[in-house]
């Protein structure tokens, strides 16, 4: 793995992000075949579509395909029929996260623990300088709720592939009695602590532990998650602990999402030393966008998604998050936006900041190549997960005889949007000759959006009906040759 990030290092920017890229797209087919070898419901369904999994020879491929619908799938296959052969679950919770909906009768195997702990690995290693006996104490919900569940069984995992880590685990959970019984009765044992939640549940446990006057290790570490943290925060803690603190991006649903780095450590910090600076780093800072007028206040979180994972900011900030076996969409109301990793580095340059060369004077690693996400909050509702419904898998509606293809984004994005969410239209263009009244226009759009509900059940929560969506969809009747060059992005075969 070092050899490989070294070679990485070496070769151009633009050039980084094709092979990551490339990767990604092999461990998705990776995925897609290994999971249609050892599922027997898998296996099924892709049966009952039409779908033979030899034929899936390439990304595009794997884009023209139905991906289960996440309420039918469960509804339609036992759980051990899900899972592969000769594999039991990690852990079942019976709990709808923050959906808002009620809690599900059927287990849900957590089955991507043992994917993401990889990811969770090096921050133990190199982050947190680990060289002497330590203690991580999970301070997550446990119980029923899928974070603490799959908090535990991330650090598990991660603790197993790696047995060098000089780490012991204990599991207080979001408990602050429970807490202090654990470290009072450890104390003196550990060099250092890594204290492991929320926020805001840490910073009362390490206030209560420095009032009520415990021994302390030599260093206290913070490892947090699901919230941006304030940079004035993270400095009184490291000088006080003597150790560092590091957040990442997750979610009960989507797991582990993104993660801090020494590049976005630094990003942030020097977004407080000026404000052009700040304003190459937060684009919304310069252009005024949906952020603007909130400046500096706010401190948004600056993470690095690994190549493995796709994070998509929709209009208005809204996050979409698509996570091995990319079968699965998560529709995280979480605020921020994606940017490119070679284009923030560029716009750092033009303020006389070079990364790279700061991060190298200082004996980092060459920073990874990987997207950069500025998170700015959480929304206002909860997350919703689907499959993803692309533009060539909306096989009965294509059936019409009036259609003629399907166009722009990935259809599916304004299902998790709030009501004053201005969205780019799906275009679709109708057959030569066909002509529709102003009440066959209207009939024909409803029908449309009803048949997008059929497919991606889940998204029924937030859709209360088909005319909410009707203004999204444009009805086109001229000749695909006329329309403009390059405004357009296909995502459909022509139908033969």
């Amino acid at each position: 793995m070092a050899l490989r990030d070294m070679v990485l290092g070496m070769l151009p920017e633009n050039l980084q992000v094709k092979i990551l890229q490339r990767v990604a797209e092999r461990n998705a087919l990776k995925a897609f075949h290994e999971l249609a070898r050892k599922s027997s419901a898998y296996q099924d369904f892709l049966r009952r579509h039409g779908i033979d999994p030899d034929s899936v020879r390439s990304i595009e491929d794997f884009r023209q395909f139905v991906p289960p619908i996440t309420p039918s799938y469960i509804r339609d296959y036992r759980l051990r029929d899900r899972m592969r052969k000769g594999e039991s679950p990690e852990s079942i919770v019976f709990s709808s996260g923050s959906t808002g909906g009620t809690p599900k009768t059927t287990g849900l195997p957590r089955g991507g623990v043992g994917k993401t702990a990889p990811m969770i690995i090096p921050p133990l290693k190199e982050f947190f300088d680990l060289k002497g006996p330590t203690l991580l104490v999970t301070t997550a919900y446990l119980g029923i709720t899928p974070a603490g569940i799959f908090m535990v069984k991330l650090f598990t995992k991660a603790l197993e592939i790696s047995p060098d880590l000089p780490v012991e685990p204990i599991y207080p959970g979001y408990n602050l009695e429970e807490c202090l019984k654990s470290l009072k009765a450890l104390e003196g044992e550990y060099e250092a602590w890594i204290l492991a939640g929320m926020p805001g549940f840490v910073d009362i446990l390490l206030n209560t532990l420095t009032q009520s006057k415990y021994v302390l290790p030599k260093a206290i570490h913070v490892w947090v998650g699901g919230e941006a943290i304030d940079e004035e925060w993270r400095q009184k803690v490291e000088a006080t602990y003597h150790g560092r603190v590091m957040n990442m991006y997750s979610s009960g649903e989507a797991g582990v999402t993104a993660m801090e780095t020494e590049l976005t450590l630094l990003m942030r910090r020097l977004a407080h030393t000026d404000r052009d600076i700040a304003r190459a780093i937060y684009p919304h800072l310069q252009e005024g966008s949906w952020f603007g007028g909130q400046g500096f206040a706010a401190d948004p979180g600056i993470y690095q998604v690994p190549p493995s994972i796709l994070v998509e900011g929709v209009e208005e900030g809204n996050l979409l998050i698509t996570k091995p076996p990319y079968l699965i969409r998560y529709a995280i109301g979480d605020l921020g936006i994606v940017l490119d990793y070679g284009e923030a580095l560029r716009r750092l340059r033009g303020v006389g900041q070079d990364l790279p060369m700061i991060l190298s004077r200082r004996g980092a690693p060459p920073p990874a190549p990987m997207p950069i996400l500025l998170l700015y909050g959480r929304g206002d509702m909860g997350t919703f997960c689907g499959a993803n419904v692309y533009h060539e898998q909306v096989r009965n509606v294509l059936n019409s005889p009036r259609i003629q293809n399907v166009y722009g984004q990935r259809l599916g994005e304004f299902f998790c949007a709030p009501s004053n969410m201005k969205l780019e239209p799906t275009l679709v263009s109708l057959k030569s000759g066909t002509r529709l009244g102003e009440s066959e226009e209207e009939q024909f759009r409803r029908g449309f959006i009803e048949e997008l509900r059929v497919l991606n059940l889940e998204f029924n929560v937030v859709v209360s009906a088909p005319g909410d969506l009707a203004q999204h969809l444009s009805l086109v009747l001229v000749e695909e040759k006329d329309w403009p060059e390059g405004v357009l992005k296909k995502l459909i075969r022509k139908k033969t």
